[in-house]
């Protein structure tokens, strides 16, 4: 790929079960708001809901519940945000453009203040407002442009001069007339930490968390009464959220084949050079939305081609191939020429859950009246976990905030044209 092309593609981006007891995540307990199990007797948990996952759309899911009153299990077979989830890794972008998806600008803009507060909340900084900067050679889209006006979400559009003074790191010496639409607001956040830090802070407001494997009986249908867990116990509830990111399609083969891909994905950390880190690293490099800044010395996280494979997430290796590594460093360098010469740190490498139409998952089980999906992430939806949480939890006691959405998030009939289980 040469540099024009990146640059354009650049601009063009615009887990499953918590504890036998209850375990802290590096948290410590403190008194619950309301009764956080109804009843725990011998191997039975009984609640109010379960969540079934302990990502981004799980623990989110989680915690809101649990701030409304309701008694919550959050099981998960890894731990939050764990290494084989889609959840897990050190970073990912947080960005507002969404041309004519209005709704995902709105959530976007809120997430952003969420973040800020919950960081501020738990005590540990999650989020990292950098701006968000695209570059190209075509200008930003037409309906992007109008959905940031609609909603006053401030943005500049920049020349090369303008660029190239702002940010000389950026190449753009090739391109006399290429373009960068930078907004301020964007950033980045920390991922695998979001996830511990939502577990610890549902944890201690009351929260129990299990980690085993959950499996419905094969022939449960109608209302779903309890799932049995991998140690030993049984967890009888309400209601289920079942937002296990690649595993719903394990879970659900027959209802999800060809309406869920899940297919390799990542990011690789890259070295910055010693006398330039500054230039690399968060406040003074935006999210270039294929590249994140370098936040606490993690490296500059660069995002890998997606893969079109499927995979299982419970055994594909996640060790970065020599092409993945190799284009990871290309893509790097593409953007950063002084990155050249830098080694490979680390990679995050794990799998995306991707629907047909690209919009998430939240919806009710067909086969369940108690049962609802949660999940479809399709590779933009860490972003959202405060809003996204906020949302299913009030889907599914019953107190729909945005019933407008209700369709955009139902499961489609629309399928991929190839089989997607593994």
């Amino acid at each position: 790929m040469n540099r024009r092309k990146f640059l354009e593609a650049a601009s063009a981006c615009g887990g499953a079960l918590a504890i036998s007891g209850t375990r802290s995540w590096g948290a410590t307990t403190a008194p619950a708001q309301a009764p956080a199990i109804r009843t725990s007797t011998g191997n039975v948990i009984t609640a109010d809901v379960a969540v079934i996952g302990a990502g981004v759309f799980g623990g989110w899911t989680a915690l809101s519940l649990r701030e409304m009153g309701h008694s919550v299990v959050m099981i998960d077979q890894y731990g939050p945000g764990n290494s084989k989830s889609s959840s897990g890794g050190e970073v990912r972008g947080m960005r507002a453009g969404y041309g004519d998806r209005e709704y995902y600008t709105r959530w976007a803009i809120a997430a952003m203040e969420q973040w800020k507060r919950r960081g501020a909340e738990f005590g540990t900084p999650l989020y990292f407002e950098s701006g968000v900067l695209g570059v190209s050679r075509t200008q930003p889209s037409a309906t992007v442009l109008a959905s940031f006006d609609k909603l006053k979400f401030p943005y500049e559009i920049l020349t090369r001069e303008e660029l190239s003074k702002r940010w000389p790191q950026i190449a753009t010496e090739d391109a006399a007339d290429v373009v960068g639409f930078y907004q301020p607001k964007g950033g980045t956040i920390k991922a695998h930490a979001s996830c511990v830090a939502v577990a610890n802070a549902y944890q201690k407001k009351g929260g129990r968390f299990v980690l085993a494997k959950a499996s419905l009986a094969p022939t449960s249908k109608g209302t779903l009464r309890s799932v049995t867990l991998s140690s030993g116990e049984t967890v009888s509830a309400g209601t289920f959220v079942v937002a296990a990111g690649p595993w719903l399609l394990k879970m659900f083969p027959d209802l999800l084949d060809r309406k869920l891909k899940v297919a390799r994905s990542g990011h690789g950390m890259i070295g910055l050079p010693a006398d330039r880190g500054r230039d690399y690293s968060f406040p003074h490099l935006p999210n270039t939305n294929a590249i994140l800044p370098n936040v606490d010395g993690l490296g500059l996280a660069v995002m890998m081609t997606v893969g079109t494979t499927p995979v299982d997430p419970d055994v594909h290796d996640r060790v970065p191939t020599p092409d993945e590594k190799a284009n990871i460093l290309a893509r790097a360098v593409q953007l950063f020429p002084a990155l050249k010469g830098q080694p490979f740190i680390n990679a995050h490498i794990c799998q995306l859950d991707s629907t047909v139409d690209g919009n998430f998952i939240v919806d009710r089980h067909p086969g369940f009246d108690n049962v609802w999906l949660a999940g479809g992430g399709s590779d933009h939806s860490f972003k959202f976990g405060p809003v996204t949480g906020d949302y299913v939890a009030h889907r599914v006691v019953g107190r729909d905030k945005q019933p407008e959405l209700a369709s955009t998030f139902a499961l489609k009939a629309e399928t991929f044209p190839e089989a997607t289980g593994k």
